[in-house]
């Protein structure tokens, strides 16, 4: 009786195991995607406000602002060169820091801000936002879900939600790196 109890317990540990494991398979990437904004590389989470300045995008926000130690600062607009917006950065830092050295926490781009006008100029992972179609972009974004007119991909610590017009060309663009922001303090 003893070795049928082991033997039980042994399979229902495997079994756990097997099921842990394949669904660990079947979850998204956790993984940060490149975007190129003006030949500038551009890694929510890594990337700081000071590369931004390397685009031609002009940031709402005054160079040299001393930003202080875990803050989380969102809705950070740019504009082109015609002063017209044309989408946001979200902002995070983990140390005393002035604004360039703070981290982009999100880069967002959306119809209300004409992304087709600029999509020339933002790649995500090597293609144009302008050439980049529904089904490149689940190639792309491995093990991303359907959302009505694109996909969704939120992994532990990053999100990417894409979407497009009927026409088949993109209509907004979202990639940010999770953080934990006390909205009460």
């Amino acid at each position: 009786m003893k070795k049928i109890v082991a033997l039980c317990s042994l399979l229902v540990l495997i079994c756990s195991t097997l099921i842990t494991g394949c669904s660990s398979l079947l979850a998204p990437p956790d993984k940060a995607y490149t975007i190129t904004i003006d030949g500038v590389d551009i890694v929510v989470g890594k990337t700081t406000v000071g590369e931004f300045y390397g685009t031609n995008f002009i940031l709402d926000a005054e160079e040299g602002q001393q930003l202080e130690k875990d803050m989380y600062y969102p809705t950070v607009f740019f504009y082109d060169e015609n002063e017209e917006s044309r989408g946001w950065i979200d902002i995070a830092t983990e140390k005393d820091c002035v604004l360039e050295d703070a981290i982009i926490a999100k880069v967002e781009f959306d119809e209300d801000y004409d992304l087709a006008s600029i999509a020339d100029r933002v790649e995500l992972e090597g293609v144009k936002l302008s050439d980049l179609t529904l089904e490149k972009a689940k190639e792309i974004v491995k093990r991303s879900t359907d959302i009505e007119n694109g996909i969704s991909c939120p992994s532990k610590n990053y999100s990417i939600v894409i979407t497009f017009d009927e026409d088949g060309s993109i209509l907004s663009f979202k990639t940010s790196k999770e953080y934990s922001v006390d909205w009460n303090s």
